[in-house]
């Protein structure tokens, strides 16, 4: 094995003292922080559609939620990030949509644009929202359906007590 190149021990070397300084998990912080592994009623507040940075045939969904009901979570945001360019993972865009509450038979996805007609019609629609750990242990966010009429209440509880609701 070669030798570092020197230029590159010298940075090293000038950023140490900020890398011993820094907190164990205080890198880009974790946006589940002090959110548990539950289900949620949120309202979904918004949408963005941007393209990829590492590969710009990549566009990508995200949806932006708040939780609501929640006694010390309310107004935390939750947020879902789709690839909508690559046919291998459109069909987790499909199942987001479809949990929305959208028609997703015939759907048009040039019709998915924040300011849309469709996308407009599910902003502020109350939705509940699950947060689980998977099996290689990465932390995520899922629509688990659109809540409709008399099962929404100003203070549904636990995750478990708001899936009892309805």
């Amino acid at each position: 094995m070669s030798a570092p190149d020197p230029t590159l021990i010298h940075r090293l070397q000038q950023i140490q003292q900020s890398f011993d300084d820094a907190e164990v998990g205080g890198g880009y912080g974790d946006p589940l922080d002090g959110i548990d592994d539950d289900d949620y009623q949120t309202r979904l507040e918004s949408f963005d559609l941007f393209q990829g940075k590492k590969n710009p045939d990549h566009w990508f969904l995200k949806t932006f939620f708040s939780i609501q009901h929640h006694p010390e979570l309310a107004g935390r945001e939750l947020t879902t990030l789709h690839n909508i360019a690559d046919p291998d993972k459109i069909g987790f865009l499909k199942d987001h949509l479809y949990a929305l509450g959208v028609d997703v038979t015939n759907l048009d996805l040039t019709e998915l644009y924040p300011g849309s007609d469709l996308l407009s019609a599910l902003l502020d629609a109350p939705v509940l929202v699950g947060v689980y750990t998977n099996s290689k242990g990465y932390r995520n966010v899922a629509v688990r359906q659109r809540l409709h009429g008399e099962g929404i209440q100003a203070d549904l509880g636990t995750g478990q007590q708001q899936i009892g609701a309805f």
